[in-house]
């Protein structure tokens, strides 16, 4: 069993205490499943666009150009060919492809945690007491006493406490997560993953729960 610490940041912004983590060892390992996800995730999120009309889409070419014989040209069917000029493409891109990879519930879920787990283990994660004001300013102020700025900070907050994130939609560079929108994404994007004494509850239970399944 290996042992972690994450410091507790009280109101005013000052690390008074540290809370130990219990992590097992599964953890270090498979350090290319979080590059594998996010490859799936891209994947997932392409749209295939690029589109070439076939001789059946092009417009016009409804009937024979010239009669067969007797004009000393070569013969024609259709102007919608792909060897005349606004003709049909052969072999062009289509819009039918599909760039859909399967990512198992297990896969993602035990991604999501070595992405948690590298935040803990980097000193990057951070308890924070829910602070007692509800001013944008106050807040980001009391931010600046724990970390740098210009930081981009996920705040990961318990279903009930909601109302926090209304007072902290105009800082920039941090994005505020509840339990459901929690993604890998937002993990990596992140230098700083901070959270609530609620919150950091929520995280244990998905990383005891996914140790003892893997």
């Amino acid at each position: 069993m290996k042992y972690l610490e994450v410091p507790i940041y009280n109101k005013e912004g000052k690390s008074l205490s540290k809370k130990r983590v219990a992590l097992e060892t599964v953890f270090s390992e498979d350090k290319d499943l979080i590059s594998e996800v996010i490859k799936r995730q891209a994947s997932n999120k392409r749209v295939s666009s690029a589109h070439t009309k076939t001789r059946g889409e092009v417009r016009g070419g409804g009937r024979k150009p010239w009669r067969q014989k007797g004009t000393g040209r070569a013969r024609a069917g259709s102007i919608r060919s792909p060897l005349w000029k606004g003709g049909g493409v052969t072999f062009g891109p289509l819009n039918q492809k599909n760039f859909f990879k399967k990512i198992n519930k297990k896969m993602r879920k035990k991604a999501l945690m070595l992405a948690i787990f590298d935040k803990i283990k980097e000193k990057r994660l951070y308890i924070l007491e829910p602070p007692p004001f509800k001013k944008t300013k106050e807040f980001y102020n009391y931010l600046c006493k724990i970390l740098e700025k210009d930081k981009k900070m996920i705040y990961f907050i318990d279903s009930s406490e909601k109302e926090i994130s209304r007072y902290l939609r105009n800082i920039a560079n941090l994005k505020v997560v509840l339990p459901d929108g929690l993604n890998l994404r937002d993990i990596i994007w992140a230098d700083f993953f901070l959270t609530t004494p609620l919150g950091f509850k929520n995280i244990e239970k998905r990383l005891t729960s996914t140790a003892r399944k893997v």
